[in-house]
């Protein structure tokens, strides 16, 4: 009855919109439900976490096609599997891994953009590549 007077008294543009908003607040209340439903179950928490697994690895095999051969042409001593390894395995620091590095590679015989497209580079697998001292999680 109060909805008929609404429609009657506002027309009934402004009864749809109503109705519209009405009906889209209910849904939007369904999906605040939903995903409360989805944190307490822990779905949620898996969902984001195989999102970034799913990402992370996308930007390991980026790295791998497109970076690492370019920096193989550049420094073909440069062992990336080992640099790989010692950052799991040794809990490296990045000051570390690249004093490791350099005792191999003389940095200081390169450009200035040289050495800082490497540690750019040196630095991302760090960040990107797993841990043993994070439980096999990287810090990205």
């Amino acid at each position: 009855m109060i909805l008929s007077e609404l429609e009657e008294d506002c027309g009934k543009e402004y009864y749809e919109r109503l109705h519209d908003s009405l009906e889209k607040s209910r849904v939007m209340e369904g999906r605040k439900e939903l995903i409360i439903r989805f944190k307490e179950s822990g779905i949620l928490d898996q969902t984001a976490f195989a999102l970034v697994r799913s990402l992370l690895s996308q930007m390991r095999e980026e790295l791998e096609k497109e970076t690492l051969p370019v920096m193989l042409r550049h420094y073909p001593q440069f062992n990336f599997r080992n640099v790989v390894s010692r950052v799991y395995e040794d809990g490296l620091s990045i000051p570390e891994l690249i004093k490791v590095i350099d005792d191999s590679i003389d940095l200081n015989k390169q450009s200035l953009d040289q050495r800082n497209a490497f540690l750019d580079f040196i630095s991302t697998i760090w960040n990107i590549y797993p841990h043993k001292d994070l439980d096999g999680y990287s810090p990205n």
